[in-house]
């Protein structure tokens, strides 16, 4: 049995906005913003945001 990935538009902006969210915490913490923005942690989850954007184009083009 095959499993049916999420793309919801839903989905995609909760991952959007944990992103923001997450730079928005490592400021309120003590990091300044160019900190934020180019940390590892930052990076890694933006790659994800932009995997799960990609994998969203394609399967609505697909439709």
């Amino acid at each position: 049995m095959k499993k049916k990935a999420i793309f919801s538009p839903f989905v995609l902006i909760l991952d959007i906005g944990i992103l923001v969210f997450w730079i928005v915490l490592q400021v309120y913490l003590g990091y300044s913003w160019k900190e934020a923005i180019f940390s590892g942690s930052t990076w890694l989850l933006f790659l994800a945001v932009l995997a799960y954007v990609s994998s969203f184009i394609r399967y609505h083009k697909r439709k």
